[in-house]
């Protein structure tokens, strides 16, 4: 018995299809509910539909592959332009856990649910499976009552070998009423086996992303895989109906599902890596063999009406870093040929080079090369200077100059000496020259003490700081900044500088600004104006072999960012540019004002300046010629990351070095363009001048900040931030410049700076009264307690901060004394008062903190007991941590047995942070009294080295890591097969991980982020847990201080300045110490993460860690 099509499409809902004619994002669809779901209850897994089909956090729906069947649309849809955007996961399931990765979309679907086969609905299929993506399935059932749902379809096929259907475009058509019609160039040998690939396969290679395109137009169908079509239907029968996505027993995940009116879809397909990242393993080794110069000059696109051409390639360069022209126009390029490992054998000449390029015969690309200077140490920046050059080396920086005319440098001396990075990605770099007439450096995160090649014992410590030399007095001083490799000023003397995760940073205020008002408190004088680390995006054309797979779609290796001054493209004027050979692409950033400082908004709608989709291509540096085009240094190797990140085998069997004798430097000019010459050569390079005349007004407020340091009037420095109380930066300034009138400045500000509540007005009251107070200057400070005076009695949002300024006023001021008493008398009931708002109870809060504990203890106990605003608990603890722990270690333990996980985590290492306190409570634990569960990592290893009653008890109960960290690895790589429970895994993660690291909304951002690390390999993610310090960037070495008062603090070095440093410590504390406070501070070389969390955690609960990691 056959039964009408039509019935069945009115049975499924009461609304007919209708064109589509509005964009239709179906995850939307299936998040708000209007979906019905079908699992196949027969099958040999058969998951709840809530477990198969779930949304992660970065928005991609993810579907396990735990069972057969679909999540169907209630509504039926026709003429329709269907885009899915999807790659393969990692895991498949039960009878297909060696088959190949299956899945699919089902169109015109229609009649009951689990009519084919207990699975499907009768449908066209879009077949989704390795090989076959493309192929047609049409499903006809047979109904328990002899029902025929009958499908159907014509199509232009022939049969391949073995007699299967396979679509040929003009062979006649034939009706299909069941089976399949293969894609155009399916393999005649496709086997069903995990990870099959075709010859001719148009699928990209697994954990990368894919789209399925299909243009449903009256009863055609065209079926579209990255870009290409590869079936085509005719005369389908229904010609609409429900879309249906399949779970068959293989992980995918989708981050574009979604129906487009006909003809409006216009993308054209690349492989966008916009989030999520490989799933792949460590390592991918995509494309074997290099590409020819000419060939892959054809496989670069430009965002814009320009066009690339090749400037040099092999052999007149090889692995080129950095380029530049001396006053004759001559081009100079660095040929970094050690990276990454350096010679092959001990003792053998360095392999870096120098070369002189020339154009002989005019045509625009280089034809000749000299070797300026051979056996150079891992030579990256260069700089004209006086004739000759500045080079940048891993161990020094160099002058060289060729003084006899043969184009071969024979003066080479050293300017700079003290280097020593633990490997090249870590060397000073970036030598340019800034407005006041030094050359910068970026710091390259692993300088610490340097000195004059001449003067060896003016030693100039800079960790952590990008520096300056004088090359006049031979003077190196400190700029502040966190630049690795690639730094760049624009024609208004902007430096800008980037590290592998932080595109761009900027250098807001002088450092010298920063240091002038010790009493200003500020500690840090630069910011990052772009997105950074995994809130980057980047779309490359090619997915390459990185050991960042966990980060893709964001920048992992950020370097040699460049500004362009040139005139010949004026619409790119004063834009940055940011290589990242990881992902063969450099991004273009717009700068605009930010009040006093800037923000850099990135061009492009998901793509980039420029990006290459041959794999070997690894653009890593950007500047602009004395012709005013566009010079691009592409290294072009294979492997981009340093050999110290890949795994040992990994290493032992692949040339790390493969790609060492290409290199091609390309240049960027506007279409059309021929020839080009220099007008003024070398003239770039020096100081530019910069025509300020009249400011615009986009930039008044940037100007206004520059013009601080020359104000010395308190009015004038007062109106500054009258005029903009909301810039933060603004007022560090002022502060900076207003040593002993800090009081008069802010008795200046009027009255409308008062009217309004807000943290950055707040922060500068708190500032310029403690600045006040410690100038001690008498007129200022009566200038600031006429302020006080200012309706007395009433305790106004401003007072608190003004309080906590004047907490070290010297006695004498009777009359500020009585106000500040009558003020004092009002703070315990306001933070008693629920329904007073939560800010004025907060900003009081702090004067608390000038009684003492005995007054304090009784509030603070009451807020860490009793329901209250977060906010208001974690004033209390910081609170709670200004006394000392001898004193407050009563309350603590009072607190302990009652108190939650977050506040556990909180008062524990009040405890430990002192000797005498760590010493009782280990005593306690001892005796069972508390879990030794409570003391983190970091506290055990600390409390274990050394010798005496404190080592011997911390030994005894927490145990000793293992030295051999591989055997212990490779001992709990058992974890890595386990079936982990991810809920448990939170628990483990709560009790170890918690203090220092941040995974979703749980934890917090002490140490590297994990927020992408869920597509890590378990094997990496595991070596990295028992194993942290086996490779680490020098801003995650771990420092211990001990200061004066008997406290010893654990954490990253966040800033510091030459009178104060601020210390990030576990669990998110940061404290700003002087060094005078300071009696001792040590780099541990080592992240916060000490070796033995085994001791913490067994096999089991690894593997649940894992699973939670993961997302399991």
């Amino acid at each position: 018995m056959r039964l009408a099509l039509a019935s069945f499409l009115l049975s499924a809902t009461a609304v007919l299809a209708q064109p589509v004619t509005k964009k239709v994002d179906l995850l939307e669809v299936i998040k708000s509910g209007n979906v019905e779901y079908h699992v196949n209850p027969k099958a040999d897994f058969h998951d709840a539909p809530k477990d198969i089909w779930t949304f992660a956090k970065d928005g991609t729906f993810n579907i396990s592959g735990r069972g057969y069947g679909y999540v169907a649309t209630k509504d039926i849809y026709s003429d329709y332009h269907l885009v899915l955007e999807f790659k393969w996961g990692t895991k498949t399931w039960g009878k297909r856990e060696n088959a190949a990765k299956d899945n699919g979309v089902l169109l015109h679907a229609y009649g009951p649910h689990g009519a084919y086969s207990d699975t499907w609905m009768a449908s066209i299929e879009a077949q989704i499976i390795e090989g076959g993506v493309g192929d047609i399935l049409v499903l006809s059932p047979k109904l328990a009552d002899g029902t025929e749902l009958t499908t159907s379809l014509s199509s232009e096929f022939t049969l391949d070998r073995d007699k299967e259907k396979i679509w040929k475009k003009g062979e006649p058509r034939q009706t299909v009423t069941k089976g399949r019609i293969n894609w155009k160039h399916r393999d005649v040998d496709w086997a069903d086996k995990r990870g099959f690939r075709g010859r001719e396969d148009v699928e990209s290679p697994p954990g990368e992303w894919n789209r399925l395109e299909v243009i449903a137009k009256g009863d055609t169908l065209q079926y579209f895989v990255n870009g290409a079509m590869v079936n085509e239907a005719f005369d389908c029968k229904p010609s609409e109906g429900r879309v249906l996505l399949q779970t068959e027993g293989a992980e995918m995940i989708v981050r574009r599902y979604e129906l487009h009116p006909l003809g409006e879809f216009k993308e054209k397909w690349s492989a966008i890596q916009a989030s999520g990242g490989s799933d792949i393993g460590a390592v991918r080794d995509g494309q074997s063999k290099a590409l020819s110069p000419e060939e892959s000059l054809k496989r670069i696109q430009l965002d814009g009406d320009y066009e690339v051409q090749l400037v040099a390639a092999e052999p007149l360069v090889l692995d080129p870093v950095e380029c530049t022209w001396d006053a004759q126009g001559r081009m100079y390029v660095a040929d970094m040929r050690d990276y990454p490992l350096g010679p092959p054998n001990a003792g053998d000449p360095w392999l870096s080079r120098i070369q002189l390029l020339t154009d002989e015969d005019g045509d625009g690309r280089m034809d000749k090369a000299v070797t300026f200077a051979d056996h150079m140490d891992n030579v990256q920046g260069l700089l004209p200077y006086n004739g000759g050059l500045i080079a940048t080396t891993r161990s020094q920086v160099l002058f060289l100059k060729d003084t006899n005319g043969d184009n071969v440098a024979d003066e080479i001396r050293p300017l700079i000496k003290g280097f020593n990075p633990r490997h090249a990605q870590l060397q000073v770099s970036a030598p340019r020259w800034g407005l006041d007439g030094c050359v910068h450096f970026n710091n390259g995160l692993d300088a610490k003490e340097i000195y004059p090649a001449d003067k060896p014992t003016d030693v100039v410590n800079i960790p952590g700081s990008n520096f300056k030399w004088d090359p006049k007095t031979d003077k190196i001083t400190p700029t502040g900044g966190k630049g690795q490799y690639g730094g760049a000023f624009d024609d208004w003397g902007h430096h800008f500088y980037c590290s592998n995760r932080n595109p761009l940073m900027f250098t807001v205020m002088p450092y010298e600004a920063m240091l002038r008002n010790p009493n200003a408190g500020i500690t840090q004088n630069f910011e990052d104006i772009a997105p950074f680390g995994a809130d980057t995006r980047v779309f490359p054309l090619q997915i390459t072999h990185t050991t960042a797979d966990a980060h893709a779609g964001t920048n992992t290796a950020c370097s040699g960012l460049g500004v362009y001054r040139g005139q010949l493209m004026p619409e790119l004027k004063n834009n940055v540019f940011v290589p990242d050979p990881t992902g063969q692409l450099v991004t273009r950033y717009k700068i605009e004002p930010n009040g006093a400082s800037l923000k850099a908004t990135r061009v492009g709608d998901r793509t980039e300046f420029f990006r290459s989709a041959d794999e070997w291509s690894r653009p890593v540096n950007f500047t602009t010629g004395p012709d005013g085009a566009i010079y691009i240094c592409d290294i072009y190797r294979r492997w981009i990351d340093h050999a110290r990140f890949f795994p040992e085998e990994f290493v032992k069997t692949h040339d790390m070095r493969q790609g060492e004798n290409e290199g091609r430097i390309w240049r960027v000019v506007p279409k059309g363009t021929k020839k080009l010459v220099a007008k003024t050569p070398g003239r770039y390079h020096a100081i530019p001048e910069v025509g300020w005349g009249e400011v615009p007004p986009e930039h008044a407020e940037r100007a206004a900040f520059l013009k601080v340091q020359s104000i010395t009037d308190a009015a004038q420095l007062a109106a500054l931030i009258s005029k903009y109380p909301e810039d933060a930066w603004m007022s560090k300034m002022v502060a900076s410049a207003s040593s002993k009138q800090m009081g008069r400045i802010l008795s200046s500000l009027g009255d409308d700076f008062f009217k309004t509540f807000s943290d950055v007005r707040t922060a500068t009251i708190r500032t310029f009264a403690t600045g006040a107070v410690a100038d001690a200057e008498a007129d200022d400070v009566k200038a600031l307690l006429s302020l006080l005076q200012k309706k007395p009695g009433e305790l106004l949002w401003w007072k608190p901060a003004l309080l906590q300024g004047l907490a070290k006023l010297p006695k004498g001021h009777e009359d500020a004394a009585k106000e500040i008493a009558a003020l004092q008398s009002k703070i315990d009931a306001i933070i008693a008062d629920t329904k007073a708002p939560l800010d004025e109870r907060l900003a009081v809060m702090p004067l608390l903190g000038q009684r003492k504990w005995d007054a304090v203890q009784p509030v603070v106990k009451t807020l860490l007991t009793t329901s209250q605003p977060p906010e208001l608990t974690a004033a209390a603890l910081v609170l709670l941590k200004k006394y000392a722990a001898t004193s407050t270690a009563p309350l603590i333990y009072e607190l302990l047995p009652k108190a939650g996980p977050a506040l556990k985590r909180d008062l524990v290492p009040i405890l430990t942070a002192n000797a005498t306190t760590a010493l009782e409570l280990f005593k306690r634990m001892e005796k069972g009294e508390f879990p030794t569960a409570w003391v983190d990592v970091e506290t055990r290893w600390r409390y274990q080295r050394g010798s005496g009653e404190m080592t011997d008890l911390a030994k005894k109960l927490f145990g000793e890591a293992s030295s051999d960290r591989a055997k212990v690895v490779q001992d709990y790589m058992v974890a890595t097969t386990m079936k982990g429970d991810a809920k448990k895994g939170q628990q483990v993660f709560a009790t170890i991980c918690i203090t220092c690291h941040k995974h979703g909304n749980l934890g917090v951002d002490v140490g590297p982020p994990l927020s992408d690390v869920k597509v890590k390999p378990p094997e990496g993610l595991l070596a990295d847990i028992l194993d942290p310090n086996r490779m680490f960037e020098a801003r995650w070495s771990a420092y211990t201080v001990e200061t004066k008062d008997g406290r010893t603090l654990s954490g990253l070095i966040q800033s510091e300045t030459g009178d104060s440093i601020v210390l990030a410590m576990m669990g998110g504390a940061k404290e700003t110490i002087l060094r005078s406070a300071i009696k001792e501070m040590k780099s541990l070389d080592r992240t916060l993460m000490p070796v033995g969390l085994e001791a913490a955690i067994n096999k089991e609960q690894m593997a649940d860690l894992l699973a939670f990691l993961l997302g399991k």
